[in-house]
């Protein structure tokens, strides 16, 4: 088992951040759009601070990628765009 540890920028809208994990394998895009299907489960929920410890890795082989988002009163902020400038989905947000 390994740790990492991660860092972000704060976003100063941001009162909380989410932590999204995904495996590489994963990330796919089936349907040939130039966005995947998903971008992670929620690893992390409602964070207080732009840093958090993974102490998991993934299996041999495989990398993980992650995706930040921040939060404050008037919810969840998106996960971003892909390279062809389309919006990320956001299929399982965390709780």
């Amino acid at each position: 088992m390994s740790t990492g540890w991660m860092v972000w920028w704060k976003n100063p809208c941001a009162i909380w951040y989410n932590v999204y994990k995904i495996t590489a394998p994963r990330l796919l895009d089936a349907d040939h759009d130039g966005v995947a299907e998903e971008y992670g489960l929620c690893s992390q929920p409602h964070l207080d601070s732009n840093q958090m410890m993974d102490q998991t890795s993934p299996p041999p082989g495989q990398t993980s990628y992650y995706v930040v988002t921040g939060g404050n009163l008037l919810g969840e902020g998106s996960m971003g765009y892909a390279s062809n400038g389309l919006p990320r989905p956001n299929v399982a947000p965390c709780p």
